[in-house]
């Protein structure tokens, strides 16, 4: 038993963060219906989470929900101002796999779309989850965003700097 939902970040910065950080946060609807599915699962089974940068193309990795929501503590440290809340992540697959390898798999819980074409905490069925667990599992990635890593760190650094200054 598991669940399966699809994470549509707006920025790499921000999977970055995720990793380095072990946390995620998303908008107040999509915040509470993960905070739902990780109280209905209540440590019975994992939830797990398929993110996806807007543009990519492909998806990055498989993280999963780790600890329950908190909306009371944000982080200062996405890209954009406008998350609140957070949760606990661990993540098990980084790598990049074109849209190209999920495509085949449609979700009837969404207007019998490609899972490719989902929105943010989209959930995805269990069929449907394991087969692309099973995707990530098997392919073999040339690439990830960990590639890219210290570019993000150094981008990261930039940006604390800049609100620094400009809160000053």
């Amino acid at each position: 038993n598991a669940k399966f939902f699809i994470i549509k970040s707006y920025s790499e910065d921000d999977v970055h963060k995720s990793i380095k950080y072990g946390v995620w946060a998303s908008t107040p609807n999509g915040n509470k219906r993960l905070d739902a599915a990780y109280k209905e699962a209540a440590g019975e089974f994992p939830i797990f989470l398929f993110f996806s940068v807007n543009g990519s193309g492909q998806f990055c990795g498989v993280a999963e929900m780790s600890g329950p929501m908190d909306f009371l503590r944000s982080v200062d440290f996405w890209q954009q101002d406008k998350w609140t809340g957070r949760f606990s992540v661990k993540w098990h697959f980084i790598k990049d796999i074109t849209n190209g390898h999920f495509r085949h798999i449609i979700l009837e819980n969404n207007d019998n779309k490609p899972v490719t074409n989902s929105r943010d905490t989209q959930e995805v069925q269990l069929d449907q989850g394991l087969e692309m667990l099973r995707i990530f599992k098997n392919y073999n990635s040339s690439t990830s965003i960990l590639d890219d890593f210290q570019y993000y760190e150094n981008r990261q650094i930039l940006m604390q700097e800049k609100r620094s200054r400009s809160s000053q």
